[in-house]
């Protein structure tokens, strides 16, 4: 065999070899949507660290829990929709090329409570690992620079970026800026009224009024955020002028092309047949709706299993809008 064959017969091993650990590597990732994040860390409180540990040794160095195990960072790849000329970032594992890099970040609290949600980071560089001690985080790229933020600060300067410029941009602005925790507004009554519902009781954990309604035969519950009287005072007006006009039901028909394109793309199930607009309509439900203190809402379906027991999270402006849909949980 001549040198020149033996360097082409190693190229190829080598080429062979970076393929096969490319694959690895995306199913490993694409693994990590079979777990249950927040049920693996809110188990460390009952006592079981082994679940969380052994996903700690498959992800880091790009998996990361601070020493009480209350926040948890998992780097992944997120699959990338356009919809009429927007770019939307959506909760599952990349199909094809087009994706964006991104970290989920699992809270969990003393009460019991807990949160989940995705921030993205630029696609145009390299990373190498995740630290995180308290809530101070510390993002190293392959460059070893390392950029130091916070839990507050991700959510606040990264999360609902979905454009690659805006990613870019929050990205350059992080710099572990300290944010003081807003002055809880006072409960001026333990129980509000919408007079199109019914009564609504106050919630001190999640600091809203909440109460269990029905609508089109489905039970569902509403939340209202706890905010200034005065605000408080437009907001109850506001939700009950919305709810009269049953403004979910032009929302739900806005946010359907979208998930159904989404599901025949995506996530149909072997021998599946495409799912059509109107199967679509007879399997979600209005699981909840929460409008917070700016009379921005968010409506949240169950999806009888469309999506594998993912619900379905749709945005909605100020002006009772629809603005984006995607999948939580």
């Amino acid at each position: 065999m001549g040198i020149f064959d033996f360097f082409k017969k190693n190229s190829n091993s080598k080429q062979n070899s970076d393929l096969i650990s490319k694959e690895e590597n995306d199913l490993k990732f694409k693994n990590s949507w079979n777990y249950n994040l927040m049920e693996l860390l809110k188990n460390v409180r009952n006592g079981n660290e082994d679940e969380i540990n052994e996903l700690l040794k498959i992800y880091s160095p790009l998996a990361a829990v601070n020493e009480n195990f209350s926040v948890f960072l998992l780097f992944r790849h997120f699959q990338v929709e356009y919809w009429n000329d927007e770019r939307s970032v959506l909760n599952c594992h990349p199909k094809d090329e087009n994706f964006q890099y991104g970290i989920t970040i699992v809270k969990t609290f003393e009460d019991g409570g807990g949160s989940q949600h995705n921030v993205y980071l630029p696609n145009n560089l390299s990373y190498k690992k995740l630290k995180i001690q308290g809530n101070e985080i510390e993002i190293i790229t392959n460059q070893d620079k390392a950029v130091k933020t916070n839990v507050k600060e991700l959510r606040l300067k990264l999360w609902m970026k979905f454009t690659e410029k805006d990613i870019e941009n929050g990205y350059k602005n992080l710099c572990n800026e300290q944010y003081e925790n807003p002055k809880k507004p006072e409960v001026k009554s333990t129980t509000i009224k919408i007079s199109s519902l019914g009564e609504l009781i106050y919630n001190e954990m999640f600091e809203w009024y909440e109460g269990n309604f029905e609508i089109e035969n489905h039970n569902f519950e509403l939340s209202i955020r706890n905010t200034e009287p005065e605000k408080l005072k437009h907001l109850i007006s506001f939700v009950d002028k919305q709810m009269k006009s049953k403004f979910y039901k032009k929302i739900l028909l806005e946010m359907e092309d979208k998930m159904i394109e989404l599901k025949n793309d995506v996530w149909l199930g072997e021998e599946e047949p495409p799912i059509t607009s109107e199967d679509f309509q007879k399997r979600i439900s209005i699981n909840s709706i929460t409008f917070n203190d700016d009379c921005t809402s968010s409506i949240y379906c169950d999806d009888d299993d469309i999506f594998w027991g993912h619900s379905i999270e749709i945005y909605v402006d100020k002006n009772g809008k629809y603005k984006d849909a995607n999948l939580a949980g």
